[in-house]
């Protein structure tokens, strides 16, 4: 069924599926179009193509909220609610379109959803049964209007009309309860994680602009890519509205900072309005705490890390309740010296000791930021201690989800509890590129493909890039299809994956990883001649390393991928030693992933998977020595 101008579109997971038809009956019955059809919820890409067509064109989007949404972290109709709620960014404040229901007793505080759903008044619809009320509702939103709460919604509180007082009465009382209120917040409020000047707060103003920019790069714990983009139009907005402000030319850096820190998106316009925006915050009002700190972003992008711990140090005496700050200094300071939080001066606190004391949210980034450290060097007994303590507190944020799930799956090599704990992390990060990768790589090695296409198809970008990530989409895709017995689909993939690397190797032609993973995807394909051209071309920007070294190693992928059996194999065993800090990596990879399956009837490999199982089991018990340190690999290292 296409979708009319004023058509309904219900998403909901499948156990729902029941309530989700008595919900659309209700409204056809009413004369409501609605886009809904039970037969039509078999995947494929005409399907997927007609669904994101729906979403675009619909006139009210529906998300059925519920236990089993609650539980279910994957599911399609995640990728509807996030497609949904990027619409809904583009439309004027006050413009219905989201009309959250629930259909049981599944609180708003705890549910997992986009945060775009809260901000809207939800009903309640006890089984998706709806009354008069909500379908009168539903047709004023569907036409422009904003409609009264039906009567399937309940009130948030007590209401005031039922008491028998005169209305003034109420009023003034709601007055005298809200100014109490407003003291007693801002009497317990916590201190901003990084000040921000100014004292305008009018509803649109550029300081409450700036306000919720800074909310959103520095308060959330899971930030996401969403939260930085929006904290830079934000910041974008305020600078339109107060051209003077230097919060706001601070906010606008530091957006860009997180662009580049996270490699969301590292361009050299990117780094321009970095260094812009830094410089004017600086020039406007040079005592700016925000303002410094974006200058000492600008160091750490350009890999200054003596001048930015040195200023940053400088400003932890000036904020030193700051976790933004704080966080700052730790990671500049651990990137000068390494081990420098491993072992602070006698005496002498560090930042991470600082941090810890701030706050238990500040506790939990300060352990996340050391057992970062620990995974590096491979000390994951360590890690997963510190990590044990993090989510014990009950206080997680984005950095232990990841090394927890990045330990589990190619430190331990622990499938099933890496599968266990994938289903707790919140369901905003399952649509973060780095988390994307990982997870449709669990599913890869579990041999559950679809899962693990489904994983895939959450991202709506056709390169995965954050972090150490920074592969095409379509590339994953095509290594699943082929696991599960699919070559023409993969090849289909690969083909396109070939064309994303081209695309990004028009501004980007010294890459030797992108063009190593252009080798590779050829390769794949069978264009054996194009494929050695391009990693030839690598190995040249890579400055041609030598034989038995570790960056020469690291090439198996692509030597297995180009048929040379012997040129993978002598590489793997050069990895799988103690001497190479990322080896239980390489070890799990080769044991679990389907395309290194065929090499395990070679005697070299079957030595490997004992020596590598053997070494692993001294390491769990604690009997064996780590890894050693790995070669400058940030937390998001998989590979």
């Amino acid at each position: 069924m296409s979708a009319q101008p004023k058509a309904v579109f219900l998403s909901y997971a499948s156990q729902d599926a029941q309530a989700a038809k008595a919900l659309c009956d209700a409204l056809r019955a009413a004369g409501i179009e609605v886009w809904f059809d039970q037969s039509e919820l078999r995947g494929g890409d005409a399907w997927d193509a007609s669904i994101r067509r729906q979403i675009k064109e619909c006139a009210l989007f529906v998300p059925i909220v519920s236990a089993s949404t609650q539980e279910r972290t994957e599911g399609y109709f995640r990728l509807e609610w996030r497609l949904a709620e990027q619409r809904s960014h583009l439309m004027a404040r006050g413009r219905p379109f989201l009309l959250p229901v629930a259909i049981d007793g599944t609180s708003e505080r705890e549910a997992h959803v986009p945060e775009t759903f809260l901000e809207v008044q939800w009903s309640r619809i006890p089984g998706g049964r709806c009354d008069e009320a909500f379908v009168a509702r539903v047709r004023k939103l569907l036409a422009g209007e904003i409609a009264p709460p039906a009567s399937s919604i309940p009130a948030r509180g007590p209401g005031l009309a039922a008491t028998g007082f005169p209305s003034w009465a109420l009023w003034f009382a709601a007055v005298v309860v809200i100014a109490v209120a407003g003291i007693v917040a801002t009497w317990l409020a916590p201190r901003p994680s990084a000040p921000v000047a100014g004292t305008a707060t009018a509803p649109g103003s550029a300081a409450e602009l700036v306000g919720k920019a800074r909310g959103l790069l520095d308060d959330d714990p899971l930030i996401t890519r969403r939260n930085v983009e929006l904290a830079e139009q934000f910041a974008l907005q305020a600078i339109a509205k107060d051209p003077s402000s230097a919060e706001a030319f601070a906010a606008a850096a530091w957006a860009n900072f997180r662009f580049i820190q996270a490699n969301y998106e590292d361009t050299p316009k990117r780094r321009a309005d970095l260094r812009s925006h830094s410089e004017k915050a600086k020039l406007l009002d040079p005592e700016s705490i925000n303002a410094e700190l974006s200058a000492c972003g600008l160091l750490v992008v350009n890999r200054d890390w003596a001048e930015a711990g040195r200023r940053l140090e400088k400003l932890v005496a000036r904020a030193p309740t700051s976790i933004t700050v704080l966080r700052e200094a730790a990671w500049a300071a651990a990137r000068s010296a390494p081990d420098a939080e491993l072992a602070a001066p006698e005496g002498k606190m560090g930042f991470l000791d600082r941090l810890r004391a701030v706050s238990p949210l500040g506790r939990s980034y300060a352990d996340s930021s050391l057992a970062a450290v620990h995974w590096r060097r491979g000390n994951y007994r360590q890690s997963d201690r510190l990590l044990d303590g993090v989510f014990a507190s009950g206080q997680p944020e984005r950095t232990s989800y990841l090394l927890r799930l990045l330990v589990l799956l190619y430190g331990w090599g622990d499938l099933a509890a890496a599968r266990d704990f994938a289903a707790t992390i919140p369901s905003k990060l399952l649509l973060e590129d780095v988390f994307i990768a990982h997870v449709s790589w669990l599913w890869l090695r579990s041999g559950e493909y679809e899962k693990a296409l489904e994983t895939l198809g959450r991202s709506q970008r056709d390169m995965l890039q954050e972090a150490l990530v920074e592969i095409p989409t379509a590339a994953l895709r095509g290594d699943v299809h082929a696991a599960a017995g699919r070559p023409a689909a993969a090849e289909l993939q690969w083909r396109e994956a070939v064309k994303t690397y081209d695309r990004l190797l028009e501004t980007k032609p010294d890459s030797a990883s992108l063009r190593e993973g252009k080798a590779t995807s050829l390769a794949k394909l069978g264009e054996r001649k194009a494929a050695a051209a391009e990693y030839a071309l690598a190995r040249e920007l890579k400055r041609n390393p030598a034989a038995g070294t570790i960056a020469w190693a690291q090439t198996y992928d692509y030597q297995l991928a180009a048929g040379d059996r012997e040129g993978a194999i002598v590489r793997l065993d050069r990895l799988v030693q103690r001497d190479y800090g990322r080896w239980p990596n390489i070890y799990t990879r080769l044991r679990d992933e389907p395309s290194y399956r065929a090499l395990h009837s070679d005697r070299r490999v079957k030595a490997m998977l004992e020596r590598g199982a053997r070494w692993l089991a001294e390491m769990k018990s604690g009997t064996g020595t780590a890894p050693g340190a790995a070669d400058d690999e940030g937390p998001a290292a998989a590979r």
